[in-house]
């Protein structure tokens, strides 16, 4: 298949990987009272969540979500990134 085997990494490797799952794991993301700006593909999936703000709105009370012409790929290729710059 196409996963990856953590078993088969060098053990200096393996325990880096399983290090970064945990923290991934455990986090729990708390309020943010700074600016975020969240750059919205106009295109999105059909079964991705459709929250215009992809969620975002629940941590950060200063957001804005400027929206792009474009799919996830898209909006960073030519000629749709040039909007996106």
């Amino acid at each position: 298949g196409d996963h990856m085997d953590v078993r088969a990494l060098p053990d200096s490797v393996r325990a880096v990987y399983e290090a970064n799952f945990q923290a991934f794991r455990q986090y729990q993301p708390g309020p943010y009272s700074g600016p975020v700006t969240v750059i919205r593909a106009t295109a999105q999936p059909v079964f991705s969540p459709h929250f215009f703000d992809h969620g975002w709105g629940a941590f950060a009370s200063n957001l804005r979500v400027i929206s792009v012409p474009g799919n996830h790929i898209s909006i960073i290729a030519p000629p749709r990134v040039a909007e996106l710059a």
